[in-house]
């Protein structure tokens, strides 16, 4: 027979489907626990903001605040009735209506599900006890005992025909027995298992269906079962399922929800008259409350442009990057922030653009932290962009050189003032590899902005605002870009020469800052620098090689003349795109270029001296 308080108990379920009807338990009062409404409006737009308070008292009021001093704002109405423009409201009553806050005591749920649990694992202990095993009166043999006659996927609807009626039996059996049908036993913490997730049900009253209840029950045996799952683990948690999906057991369940009384209701209307940011306050007479900020925005009126940084390389030297982090900023007439979700389509000219890694207020931060960081005097920093989900995220493969984003809200820093800012950005791609064919020469980024009026809060057809900037794209070294200089181009022995390389790509600008430049020269000269590079490709002898970096698409080099050499000297002049010359012979294009020059020798009687 089942416990009395079955029937008293979470009547709410129904067998199969079903709302619930809980019995009601009060908890903690007189707390806010939400404010609905946007954070971001338009200028002669309304807008309602609901505040929520947690089972108050009949009668209870609130007082609102409005702090606008930022712009300017009025509260209009109240739960819809219309009330001079103003920016404080005191002694307003609440309106009592449907539970939103949910339960905000934890001390009342836990005391509540402690109750429940005890109640359900003696309710499910008696099922236990109900069940038949090997050892009961009916005698069965050892092999009807034998779990695989009963495969682990057997449900409710499986009756098993014969001796041995398993399901729908309205009892719980272990199918845990001995070979020889020794004693039958379900471990504790198998029915804890259960208990706990059947009084995390009742206690919370969120499943809407037996079936949910059930399964939720049954994956949480078989989660917990020692030593993984197995056909006993199955048919056990079976077992489970059956009893209480079956029999309308469901809506027997010992134990009750822990549900609120009514909560507590204010909409108060806001119309914003002139951009800027206000503040909405809530205030109970006991203490407590909530606030909510909202900026005031207006239409889009100005936008300014940026790029960081404003030259990139196809192939980039030390401590250069192939990537830009592009942005628009917009704003209203009086350089006021503007209103968000506006539709900004990205077009770019040359190399490809992708806008999905910065398409909101955290990863755009976290982007231009990141850009404004590069310095191209510490290569770490170059590295951290390229190597960033911002440069390894290629653009789509379909519109690689167009992209449409909506702008949104950006606020800075505590310490910046919490300034502001309405934000589109996109990601400029200059490698080869999401930038198929790119070549040299300025990327033109264009944004073109949706602008209109607003009325009645629809947007009105305007022309759009169109900006655009302008990043540098440098290639590597171009074949006919190299030239090579000596000053003076004629000295005498053991003077020296300064070798000047002026190095561009194939749109003519300079290569980028540090890429490598190696000189070579013989007739035992010595070029200032150290090292040799080009990976002892071809020695010249007597050598003397060393490298330099360029800056303005310049390298320097300083030839030493020896006393012992008169004539000409050669100087071999290697460079190539990548950032060095060393191990890219095989995949950068090398450009040669020879000097020579006289060296006249001292007179014998002036080396005496």
């Amino acid at each position: 027979m089942l416990p009395s308080v079955l029937a008293a108990g979470f009547v709410a379920f129904l067998a199969a489907v079903g709302p619930a009807a809980p019995t009601t338990v009060s908890a903690a009062t007189n707390d806010v626990c939400s404010i609905s409404g946007p954070t971001v409006m338009g200028v002669g737009q309304k807008a309602d903001f609901t505040v929520v308070v947690q089972d108050p008292p009949d009668g209870q009021t609130i007082s609102v605040d409005l702090d606008d001093s930022k712009g300017d704002a009025d509260i209009t109405s109240i739960n819809g009735t219309p009330v001079p423009n103003t920016d404080a409201l005191s002694g307003v009553e609440l309106t009592l209506g449907a539970n939103d806050c949910g339960t905000d005591d934890p001390s009342l749920y836990d005391a509540t599900y402690a109750e429940n649990l005890a109640l359900i694992k003696e309710w499910l202990n008696e099922a236990i006890d109900r069940g038949e095993n090997c050892t009961g009166p009916i005698g069965l043999q050892p092999t009807l005992c034998d779990l695989n006659a009963f495969p682990p996927d057997n449900h409710p609807n499986d009756v098993i025909a014969g001796p041995l009626l398993s399901w729908q039996d309205n009892d719980i059996d272990c199918g845990l027995t001995a070979v020889n049908g020794g004693p039958c036993e379900i471990p504790g913490y198998v029915i804890d298992l259960a208990a706990k997730s059947l009084a995390t049900a009742v206690t919370k009253g969120t499943p809407t269906s037996c079936a949910t209840i059930a399964n939720d029950m049954e994956n949480a045996i078989l989660s917990g079962w020692e030593g993984g799952t197995n056909a006993t683990s199955n048919y056990v948690a079976a077992q489970f399922e059956d009893f209480v999906l079956n029999y309308d057991h469901c809506s027997t369940l010992p134990g009750e929800m822990v549900v609120d009384g009514a909560d507590g209701y204010l909409t108060v209307d806001v119309t914003c008259n002139r951009p800027g940011i206000f503040d909405l306050s809530f205030a109970l007479p006991g203490g407590g409350g909530k606030m909510i900020e909202v900026v005031c925005s207006a239409d889009v009126e100005t936008a300014d442009i940026f790029a960081i940084p404003t030259s990139v390389e196809i192939n980039p030297a030390i401590a250069n990057v192939a990537h830009a982090l592009v942005w628009v900023s917009l704003k209203g007439k009086d350089g006021e922030v503007s209103l968000r979700g506006t539709k900004v389509l990205w077009t770019t000219d040359r190399c490809a653009i992708e806008s999905s890694t910065v398409s909101d207020e955290e990863s755009f931060e976290a982007a231009e932290s990141l850009f404004r960081g590069f310095n191209p005097l510490v290569p770490a920093t170059a590295r951290a962009v390229e190597e960033s989900t911002y440069a390894t995220t290629g653009p789509d493969g379909a519109s690689r050189q167009q992209e449409e984003q909506n702008t949104f809200g950006v606020t800075s820093s505590a310490a910046s003032g919490f300034v502001q800012r309405t934000i589109s950005a996109t990601v400029l791609h200059c490698d080869p590899i999401h930038a198929p064919n790119v070549t040299p020469g300025p990327a033109t980024v264009t944004a073109y902005i949706e602008r209109g009026t607003l009325d009645d809060n629809n947007l009105a057809n305007d022309d759009d605002l169109v900006v655009k900037t302008t990043v540098t794209v440098v290639g590597p070294p171009a074949a006919n870009g190299v030239t090579v200089t000596a000053a003076p181009a004629s000295l005498a022995c053991g003077e020296k020469a300064t070798i000047t390389v002026d190095a561009k790509d194939a749109a003519g600008q300079p290569v980028s800052d540090h890429t490598l430049v190696e000189a070579v020269t013989n007739a035992g000269g010595v070029l200032a620098g150290t090292g040799a590079v080009a990976g002892q490709a071809g020695l010249v002898a007597p050598v003397s090689s060393t490298i330099a970096e360029t800056f303005g698409g310049k390298a320097t080099f300083y030839l030493l003349t020896s006393t012992a050499h008169v004539g000409k000297y050669e100087v071999v002049v290697t460079t190539g795109g990548g950032g060095g010359v060393t191990g890219q012979l095989a995949n950068v294009r090398l450009h040669v270029e020879e000097i020579q020059f006289n060296s006249y020798r001292m007179l014998y009687s002036f080396l005496k001296r």
